[in-house]
């Protein structure tokens, strides 16, 4: 043995063990997404996502000017998926790259009449508010959903298999459908109580005394 062979050996005896292409590359790095109770926006994902409450924090601020009796709600549900698409497991774990375009074109469809305002020091567009000194209405400043992702810092994308539209990834949503399964077993007698009460309570009306009789 040489001593190059033996660096190699205890250099793979203490390597972490690979964890596939499921892993976290922002936030809770090189770890699986997971539970966070204590997100503060985009509790749409806190089942399991890469971000912490620090994330959100700063996402929830974003999402502030969005909140305006001027802004109508579907412009702002939008909003709101976009702004939490880095909080979506299979974003966070690089699984997924960029915006669908049709997503980004549902969205600037819903804010295309809304009044808009950037700054000097940002590309990104948002809602005027009362300190607002320039605004205009948006769909007079961008021509489509692409060009209006893009100006918000978003990459945009065609590949339907791998752009994020809003909803969970489906194998995220198996993971945390099965977790959640996992985590409530019924026992044989609460499977059998619960198919009788549903069985009584779809023919007729009954009374059912337990430990005694009428």
């Amino acid at each position: 043995l040489t001593w190059a062979t033996v660096v190699l050996v205890l250099t793979a005896a203490t390597r972490a063990p690979d964890k596939g292409d499921d892993v976290c590359r922002f936030g809770t790095i090189n770890e699986s997404p997971r539970r966070a109770n204590t997100l503060s926006y985009c509790q749409q994902f806190r089942s399991m996502t890469c971000c912490n409450r620090t994330h959100t924090d700063r996402l929830k601020m974003k999402a502030l000017a969005y909140f305006d009796a001027d802004v109508p709600e579907q412009c702002r549900n939008w909003a709101g998926k976009a702004l939490c698409s880095e909080c979506e497991p299979a974003m966070g774990t690089k699984e997924r790259a960029g915006i669908c375009k049709d997503m980004c074109d549902e969205w600037y469809s819903a804010c295309a009449d809304t009044m808009f305002t950037t700054s000097s020091v940002s590309t990104d567009y948002s809602p005027c508010n009362f300190n607002s000194l320039l605004c205009w209405r948006l769909g007079d400043v961008i021509q489509s959903g692409e060009e209006f992702c893009r100006k918000q810092g978003y990459t945009v994308s065609n590949d339907q298999r791998l752009c994020y539209d809003g909803q969970m990834h489906p194998k995220y949503k198996k993971k945390v459908k099965d977790q959640y399964a996992h985590s409530k077993p019924q026992s044989k007698a609460q499977s059998f109580f619960h198919r009788l009460r549903a069985k009584l309570l779809s023919s007729r009306p009954f009374i059912m005394v337990l430990g005694g009789s009428l």
